[in-house]
């Protein structure tokens, strides 16, 4: 989950700028094998931001990632992604942890209605502040509460105001817990 995300493109076609220009010029069709699609290539619009940034993700599962003809696969697309300035990951189905996820669903339910991440930063940063400084309460209701207390914000808004923060990266869950409102908050560097 991240807010910066304005769009995700599946299957997006890459391919051999040179070899499509030699194609193009001898009036041919683009060969096949000069043609790859990424999994899925996502736009980003960075917060202060003056343009979009592009990330490329190769979905593979890990137990293929030993072959070397996906190793090949993978080097030839950062090639074709990396001229335009595109990053690439890879993920398997062990990127996430099951827990992440579930906590991610979870917060991304508190923030919901929130359309514009960054009109909250400075509150966010607030937050993530307050929460990373102030542990006189350890369990997770009592500690958003209390900092959107300081903040002179509600509970529910204390719990959007705090997904916020961790989106933007002004703090982060330590995904070997569960979020929950009746369990201890953990956070990185706590």
């Amino acid at each position: 989950m991240n807010p910066f995300v304005v769009e995700v493109r599946a299957q997006y076609p890459e391919w051999e700028r040179g070899m499509y220009q030699e194609c193009k010029e001898m009036n041919l069709r683009m060969p096949k094998r000069g043609v790859i699609t990424i999994d899925f290539l996502l736009t980003l619009k960075m917060p202060g931001g003056s343009g979009f940034h592009y990330h490329a993700i190769s979905v593979k599962p890990y137990e293929k990632l030993k072959q070397l003809s996906v190793q090949k696969r993978h080097l030839r697309e950062v090639e074709l992604l990396h001229w335009w300035g595109c990053t690439h990951e890879i993920m398997n189905e062990h990127s996430i942890s099951i827990r992440e996820h579930i906590n991610n669903r979870r917060l991304f339910e508190y923030m919901k209605m929130v359309n514009d991440v960054s009109a909250y930063q400075e509150v966010a940063s607030n937050m993530a502040t307050i929460l990373l400084s102030e542990t006189k309460f350890e369990i997770c209701d009592q500690r958003v509460s209390a900092a959107a207390g300081y903040l002179g914000l509600g509970r529910d808004a204390g719990y959007r105001i705090f997904a916020i923060a961790n989106f933007l990266g002004y703090l982060t869950l330590d995904h070997e817990h569960e979020i929950l409102p009746d369990k201890p908050l953990v956070l990185v560097g706590d």
